[in-house]
This record gives C-alpha cells, structure tokens and sequence, in this order.
C-alpha cells in the first residue's frame, strides 16, 4: 500500500512507528483477558491468498492500575 521505488511513501517510518506507539500503549494501559476464558491462543487459518484466523481471536480489556494516585 505504500508503494515502492522513486514514489514511494515518504511516511513510512512515521507509519510503522505509530503503529508500535499504538499497540505498546494498549497493551501498557489494559490487562487482557479470553472471552472464552481460554488458555491457548486458536492458531487456525483459513486457506486463500491473504490468510485469516479462521476463528476470531475476541479479548476483553480491563484498564490496569498501575497504583498511582491521582
């Protein structure tokens, strides 16, 4: 999507950083939990050209006290 060569996107390291900011800071903030209460992750895949879980992977997220006071 970014594209390649002499046109390519200029913001892609902006990108890729955003994302890891994004996901570092939800998994700081939340504690995560199975909806199934599950203690293994289903690895399952559905055959095709882009691969998807063939079973959702559903969490619940629960904010986490860190114990600081307000």
């Amino acid at each position: 999507p970014f594209g390649s060569g002499r046109r390519i996107c200029p913001g892609i390291p902006m990108a890729a950083v955003t994302m890891e900011m994004t996901l570092s800071n939800l998994i700081y903030s939340f504690d995560w939990e199975s909806l199934a209460g599950a203690h293994e992750i289903d690895t399952l895949k559905s055959p095709g050209t882009v691969t998807h879980k063939k079973n959702a992977l559903q969490l619940m997220a629960k904010v986490y006290d860190h114990g600081y006071k307000s």
